[in-house]
């Protein structure tokens, strides 16, 4: 997200900390953003436990699911004295009637890659998972896992999305008429967009902020660009007209004198043109050009 944020930085010429999220720390990133999902589950399932009248404490969990979002979830839920029941990955699953420590879990699936075949833990299929006795289910992995053909022989009394869809309209409603709470994706795994939210309208404020804030220094000595970073000064030059390579024609007011051999009054000639000064004119003086024209009929010459 660093390289994204910076990427689109010079691109555009100056900062802007907004345009994605999920960013470190030290550029502008949120604390708890990586477990921002799983500890959204958390507090909605809790809220869920009461109303079922379910203590979390001691309460069996099944996480199909190991990555970020399940393999922290598993973790959360521990410190809460949770029992973790089963979990799995792509590779397959474990299950332990007494419990499964996330963190042993965690470093065995950092060493071998899943947690299929770590000590003191049988194995499972994904799909035993979901249908085994356990109060919380946590769909942390693929979309629509628990369909028609599976709705009937889920367990848990508490189905909790971490994932994005794991449960299809005509299983939900299967759910539904059995009594089994299901907490839906778009409020059960919201904690990370939340998160995200909130680190985006920071950093659109501080662009906002750094685009129509004070411009001045505080001793109020300088111009307004000494305090724009020079990357924001090359942005604002873009927008200044190009200045013309030449000079603009002017005005010069010339008196009509009259023409040698004519009877008209000198009244008549008198007036204004388009010219160029006099040390700019490719022929001399104005008045040296009124030859040219006749008594009767003037014309005006754009030079």
């Amino acid at each position: 997200m660093a390289w994204i944020m910076d990427t689109y930085a010079m691109t555009i010429g100056h900062s802007a900390h907004g345009v994605v999220t999920g960013k470190p720390i030290s550029i502008g990133g949120s604390e708890g953003r990586g477990e921002a999902t799983a500890r959204g589950l958390l507090y909605v399932v809790e809220e869920a436990c009461k109303l079922k009248k379910i203590s979390l404490r001691g309460a069996t969990v099944a996480i199909q699911g190991f990555g970020n979002a399940g393999a922290t979830a598993a973790r959360l839920f521990a410190e809460k004295k949770a029992k973790i029941v089963a979990l799995s990955d792509t590779r397959g699953g474990v299950t332990n009637t007494r419990g499964i420590d996330p963190i042993k879990a965690i470093r065995y699936k950092e060493r071998s890659g899943t947690v299929v075949g770590m000590p003191g833990a049988s194995r499972i299929t994904n799909d035993e998972l979901l249908t085994m006795k356990c109060d919380i289910l946590v769909p942390a992995a693929l979309e629509n896992v628990i369909t028609l053909h599976n709705a009937e022989a889920v367990k848990a009394r508490i189905v909790a999305e971490a994932a994005n869809g794991p449960t299809t309209p005509h299983a939900d409603e299967i759910l539904a008429r059995r009594g089994v709470i299901v907490l839906p994706d778009i409020l059960a795994n919201a904690g990370g967009v939340t998160v995200s939210y909130f680190e985006g309208r920071r950093g659109s404020q501080c662009a906002s902020a750094e685009d129509h804030g004070p411009r001045l220094p505080r001793d109020g000595g300088h111009h307004a660009q000494a305090s724009r970073s020079p990357a924001r000064r090359r942005h604002d030059s873009r927008r200044q007209p190009r200045r013309r390579s030449h000079p603009r024609p002017r005005l010069v007011p010339v008196i009509w004198a009259k023409p040698p051999g004519s009877h008209p009054a000198p009244s008549q000639f008198t007036g204004a043109r388009l010219s160029l000064p006099a040390e700019e004119h490719p022929r001399g003086s104005p008045a040296d050009d009124l030859s040219r024209y006749s008594p009767r009929k003037t014309r005006r010459r754009a030079c």
